[in-house]
């Protein structure tokens, strides 16, 4: 039953291929790093796809060309890459808008401006709370999703001793999924 659902998810990779091409479009218009840090998440949730297609494929006896072990060893590696570049990308840009709201709330507070100007001043100020406000969730949503992707790797047994419980790996999941359910309802209802 589990891998039935997932049949759904066979052609991902394409969506994950025009989220790339959409950044690559963006190119010239980024700093160098954000650009980094924007491809490679795109790059490895789009191998994901493809490896997790396979991993469906071979669970359902559709195909047995692939050793299952190795292939979820790489889905789950690619999903942690695509993670921590995710997560890095996020802290990056709460960084940046910082300093920009810092800025900005300086140069408000020393200059002498009408209250219209002010006023323009505050709904900046909001912006830059709300884009803060969504770049945390990504960090938290990202950090979520890590537990379980460094789980199916192994790491917190060799690194750590020992492994997340289901408890662990279901409340990272949860926040996951309530994270992504509240981005989609924002962005239905905007």
């Amino acid at each position: 039953m589990s891998n039935a659902r997932k049949l759904f998810r066979i052609l991902k990779s394409l969506m994950e291929y025009q989220k790339l091409m959409v950044v690559l479009g963006k190119a010239d218009k980024m700093a160098l790093h954000k650009l980094i840090l924007a491809i490679i998440p795109r790059v490895a949730y789009f191998l994901y796809w493809i490896i997790d297609t396979l991993v469906v494929l071979t669970k359902i006896k559709f195909t047995s060309r692939w050793d299952i072990k190795d292939l979820m060893y790489k889905w789950a590696t690619l999903w942690t890459i695509a993670n921590v570049f995710t997560i890095i990308g996020a802290i990056v840009e709460l960084v940046e808008l910082g300093k920009e709201e810092a800025k900005m709330i300086a140069s408000r507070k020393y200059s002498k401006t009408s209250d219209d100007a002010k006023d323009n001043s505050n709904g900046q100020v909001d912006q830059f709370k709300q884009k803060k406000f969504a770049q945390k969730l990504i960090v938290i949503k990202c950090s979520g999703d890590l537990i379980t992707s460094t789980q199916n790797m192994g790491l917190p047994k060799d690194y750590l001793g020992w492994e997340f419980h289901d408890g662990m790996i279901g409340c990272g999941g949860f926040t996951s999924a309530a994270i992504s359910c509240y981005n989609q309802y924002k962005l239905v209802n905007k």
